[in-house]
């Protein structure tokens, strides 16, 4: 803008012959002349001082009184393109902020998410080192009660709406999710790493954790399939064997109903 219109006043502007001339003129009224344009350079220069309000509109000729359009047209844009650059300045510390305040909410949410599992399972005594030293009938019931205890903690979470679930979420949904091994048990790892994702992650974060699990998905996928491949081939074997031993056994059977008969025959001659 300030380059468009520097070579506008410098082509418009009446100059001084003498360049000496300082700008802008001392006795503006009395003026004809400016060489506060007398060039592109220095019209440039000229126009950045208006934009910081050092220079005026005595910086024209009063002799050309038209061109105090174009020159505040340059005021008028140079103005919005000043306050856009600060209210996009504005705007992203606004932003910063609002993230560092959620980055922060989220932090405290999970840590009392920590204290509620320390306070039901920890206090309780329903950790896994604590069920590890007790005997196999006391670990059976101390498990259903711990079992217990995490669908009671998962409740109290999605009713406190400290975590925003979907609606209509229920406890054992959120226990699904929280089980990384699948294998029916949600560890205080398990806990504080699922909603730590769940609470920490951005759009992009949660994107890539979703491509992982399907790559996992695919992976275990592929190992069944080749598991039943494999038990699919020994049970053809196992069916070749089958056969084999079928038809050995109708062999056999056929020379036991010969000899059968030898023996017969021979008993009658002997009579």
């Amino acid at each position: 803008t300030t380059y468009v219109f520097a070579i506008l006043f410098t082509l418009t502007v009446k100059h001084c012959k003498d360049e000496a001339t300082v700008c802008p003129a001392e006795n503006w009224a009395d003026e004809l002349c400016s060489n506060c344009y007398f060039d592109l350079t220095t019209a440039m220069k000229t126009l950045t001082d208006v934009v910081v309000l050092i220079k005026w509109t005595d910086t024209l000729p009063k002799s050309q009184p038209f061109l105090l359009v174009p020159f505040y047209m340059f005021v008028l844009i140079s103005a919005f393109g000043i306050v856009n650059v600060l209210v996009g300045v504005m705007v992203d510390a606004t932003a910063d902020t609002k993230l560092k305040l959620e980055w922060t909410t989220k932090r405290k949410c999970l840590n009392e998410l920590g204290e509620m599992w320390e306070a039901e399972i920890h206090s309780r005594g329903l950790s896994r080192e604590a069920l590890a030293l007790l005997s196999e009938e006391e670990r059976t019931v101390k498990q259903t009660e711990r079992r217990a205890a995490v669908k009671g903690i998962v409740s109290d979470i999605i009713e406190s709406g400290k975590v925003s679930f979907p609606p209509g979420t229920v406890p054992d949904e959120v226990r699904l999710l929280l089980d990384r091994n699948g294998d029916g048990r949600v560890s205080h790892e398990d806990f504080t790493l699922g909603f730590g994702r769940i609470l920490l992650a951005d759009p992009f974060q949660q994107s890539i954790m979703s491509f992982i699990n399907q790559a996992m998905i695919r992976r275990q996928v592929n190992e069944i399939h080749e598991k039943w491949e494999d038990l699919v081939k020994h049970v053809n074997d196992n069916t070749d064997k089958y056969h084999s031993l079928g038809t050995t056994l109708e062999e056999m059977n056929q020379r036991l109903e010969k000899l059968q008969q030898t023996v017969q025959e021979i008993k009658s001659k002997g009579k």
